[in-house]
């Protein structure tokens, strides 16, 4: 197998979103806080924009929305934290 298709065969994006999709999830949270500076409807958007996707998710192939919900919201608590210190 040639080094092209090896490094290929590593970066496939199902690997990459199974394997780091926990730091998207925190930072989705994280940016829902941050939103709020922006204007105050948009983190409630972005909340029920998040909650509808995993229960969509959950509902069509049975991903364990409430680990993915979990780390959205220790997403949230981080968010929180720094707009508590900044």
């Amino acid at each position: 197998m040639s080094k092209g298709k090896k490094i290929r065969k590593q970066l496939k994006p199902e690997r990459l979103i199974k394997r780091y999709g926990w730091v998207f999830h925190v930072l989705f949270g994280i940016a829902t806080v941050i939103a709020v500076r922006v204007h105050p409807i948009l983190p409630l958007i972005f909340f029920l924009t998040f909650v509808l996707y995993e229960l969509d998710e959950e509902w069509y192939i049975g991903d364990h929305a409430f680990e993915e919900l979990r780390e959205y919201g220790a997403g949230l608590f981080l968010g929180l934290i720094l707009a508590m210190l900044l």
